[in-house]
């Protein structure tokens, strides 16, 4: 069936089932719309493939419901030829079941408005390496290191501990040791207590 008119206009009361034995087209040079007052399922035996030939790029927008993807039978794969954002209003999660692994080129940010930033792990351990630079710890308030067991802190140069008030080395229910190799020096400016 070839048409030539400028417009078709099919109205029906039920039901419109179109069935090919072979591949369909539909094709418009202006903005187009399907539009269902029910569920719409697209689906490809083969895959489905959703193209923007311009810079509008491809919304997907719910008015009232959530979006849900799934990838059930492989990977999922998100590709960007810039920046990536994904914004929450609620407590949100990323959970893999193995190595989740967090990469910035030129840096990484974890930051908190409000609340504090907890990094926990309930079987392994933690370790924070600064492979090619220092490790820079910094706060208004107080630091606090907390081990239920033992307590190090080694250095391959020499080191030093410097504070701007009076500073206590005290073990509350043992004796403390402090031990060198060579020498222990004491230098005060004004007085040394022992």
């Amino acid at each position: 069936i070839e048409m030539t008119s400028v417009r078709l206009d099919i109205d029906l009361s039920s039901n419109l089932t179109v069935d090919a034995g072979g591949s369909f087209s539909i094709d418009g040079v202006g903005s187009s719309n399907v539009t269902t007052h029910g569920l719409l399922v697209l689906s490809g035996s083969d895959g489905l493939q959703i193209n923007a030939d311009n810079f509008a790029g491809i919304q997907m927008n719910t008015r009232e419901g959530g979006m849900q993807l799934n990838a059930n039978g492989g990977v999922f794969d998100v590709n960007a030829a810039s920046a990536v954002s994904i914004d929450g209003v609620g407590a949100s999660n990323i959970t893999t079941n193995g190595a989740l692994t967090v990469s910035g080129s030129t840096g990484l940010n974890l930051a908190s408005d409000s609340g504090e930033i907890d990094i926990t792990t309930r079987q392994g351990n933690i370790d924070i390496n600064a492979t090619a630079g220092d490790l820079d710890i910094d706060a208004t308030e107080n630091v606090t290191i907390d081990a239920g067991n033992i307590l190090q802190i080694q250095s391959t140069a020499a080191s030093a501990y410097r504070s701007q008030v009076e500073q206590t080395l005290q073990s509350v229910a043992a004796s403390v040791t402090i031990d060198a190799a060579t020498q222990i020096a004491l230098t005060r400016a004004e007085q040394v207590t022992i």
